[in-house]
């Protein structure tokens, strides 16, 4: 239940949290397809937009990830 207490003090609509939490879901996915070992890269959404947070490798794997993300 303590999932139950969240959605109740976001101020966030439940529509913009849903939204937040597929969106954080499926970059993840798309990070993990890419992923190498250089790569640490966490997401957050809120309010559908999205903060890429983490450490890469080179300049190239953080270009990558961006571009995946888009």
């Amino acid at each position: 239940m303590a999932g139950a207490g969240l959605v109740a003090t976001d101020r966030r609509s439940s529509g913009a949290q849903l939204d937040d939490q597929g969106i954080e879901l499926r970059g993840a996915a798309r990070i993990r397809e890419i992923a190498n070992d250089d790569m640490n890269v966490t997401l957050v959404s809120f309010n559908r937009q999205v903060l890429m947070v983490g450490t890469v490798g080179s300049e190239a794997d953080k270009r990558r990830a961006e571009e995946v993300l888009r």
